[in-house]
């Protein structure tokens, strides 16, 4: 596996071809982050889930922040999506229970009480490890 172009960690885990960059390239930085640390937590050999359960929560507060400091929300739902990736739902439902259901609620937030639920979902994950 090449580690540098193509690291296991971000490969999705069933989708053959199907790649954490691919689905995380129009969202803004702090959600695409946040969706990057929970798409490889428990996979990255090195990394602790736990710390990136955690820095996913950190980046879905920078941008709720980001969001309240410019008065707008961004409708997640209508980012462009990559040709033929499939839906959010068969994306996150790839993995574990709390993560694919914090993965979907970024992958599809429409308000600032979608990214509050995607923290409870981590949240959920932090305490069952």
């Amino acid at each position: 596996m090449d580690l540098i172009n193509k690291p296991s960690h971000y490969l999705h885990p069933i989708i053959p071809g199907l790649e954490a960059r691919h689905v995380i390239e129009n969202y803004p930085y702090h959600i695409a982050t946040a969706l990057s640390y929970l798409w490889r937590c428990g996979r990255k050999q090195g990394s602790k889930a736990s710390d990136d359960l955690q820095k996913a929560r950190q980046h879905i507060k920078f941008e709720i922040e980001r969001t309240k400091r410019h008065h707008a929300v961004f409708d997640y739902r209508f980012a462009p999506w990559p040709d033929n990736a499939p839906c959010p739902y068969v994306i996150a439902s790839a993995f574990s229970g709390n993560i694919a259901s914090a993965m979907y609620a970024l992958m599809v937030a429409d308000s600032l009480r979608s990214l509050e639920l995607a923290i409870c979902y981590i949240e959920g994950e932090i305490i069952e490890q």
